[in-house]
């Protein structure tokens, strides 16, 4: 497993099989796919998303700083090598309780 820093400080974790990264503008299709799928859509508390709400997702994920404790961040579950989205996960740090996350 590699742990390898990027520009800015979202980091990418990866295994042989997967990597876990910031979402990219091409996983647009993917995860419009993903939050279709009721398959995927019964173990959560969202509904299905637009085109535009992707893309949006997307683009505020470029803004946000992991440093920034109290939000959500949304990152992407790709395969490797191909680098395709295969799912998304929400990662949270509590404000106020530094060396938590959920």
């Amino acid at each position: 497993m590699k742990f390898l820093p990027k520009k800015s400080d979202w980091p990418s974790l990866e295994t042989e099989r997967l990597a876990i990264r910031a979402l990219r503008d091409e996983d647009e299709d993917a995860l419009l796919e993903l939050r279709a799928s009721p398959q995927v859509a019964r173990y959560q508390t969202w509904t299905a998303c637009s085109r535009a709400d992707a893309r949006a997702m997307i683009a505020s994920m470029r803004h946000k700083s992991l440093a920034a404790s109290g939000t959500w961040h949304q990152l992407g579950i790709a395969e490797r090598p191909s680098g395709r989205l295969i799912g998304d996960l929400a990662l949270r740090f509590p404000a106020g309780v530094p060396g938590q996350a959920e």
